[in-house]
């Protein structure tokens, strides 16, 4: 697999590391997501051209793939994300105060927002606001049948309220995240 060049990061500074304006080298391919301008049908390789949703790029994604969730990109779900393989979703945009501006919204009473089952997948600089109905599920699960490891949550920003019923995040037994809030 050829290495993608991006010689001015991802997006503009004042955002997560992997996208803030720094120099990027990357194996895999990034996969740009917009619920407002995309199509799940683009290939998503191309700002011009995003995906409309993280299930649609998680589909379009191999191991290593990066998920770029445009700084306006507001997505409310109401089933579970599986994700399944080793990926970065990374949202591309901060407010003035340092909070990501990508938005995920659970709109389902008993699901998780995401269900992440892949060693090495992360999340960072996404924001996960209260659900928009009563929920008893988290809204990250980490964990499956076996042991995961390497899993990363850095820079995401959870608000809890009378919708949620359960933690932001809750950590299979048999997993190993790191998290850097």
């Amino acid at each position: 697999m050829p290495l993608n060049t991006w010689p001015n990061g991802l997006a503009g500074s004042g955002t997560d590391v992997a996208a803030n304006g720094t120099p990027l080298l990357l194996p895999g391919n990034v996969i740009f997501v917009n619920y407002a301008t995309g199509d799940d049908a683009n290939d998503g390789f191309a700002q011009e051209g995003p995906k409309k949703t993280i299930a649609g790029a998680h589909a379009a994604a191999s191991n290593g793939d990066i998920i770029a969730l445009a700084a306006t990109h507001s997505e409310t779900v109401t089933t579970n994300l599986l994700v399944t393989k080793r990926v970065m979703i990374v949202g591309l945009g901060n407010d003035a105060d340092g909070k990501p501006t990508a938005t995920l919204t659970m709109n389902s009473s008993n699901k998780e927002i995401l269900a992440l089952r892949a060693s090495g997948t992360q999340l960072r600089n996404i924001y996960f606001p209260t659900n928009a109905q009563a929920n008893s599920s988290a809204k990250i699960y980490i964990g499956d049948a076996g042991a995961l490891t390497g899993v990363y949550l850095v820079n995401c920003w959870f608000d809890c309220a009378g919708n949620d019923d359960n933690g932001a995040v809750v950590v299979a037994a048999s997993a190993t995240p790191h998290i850097g809030f």
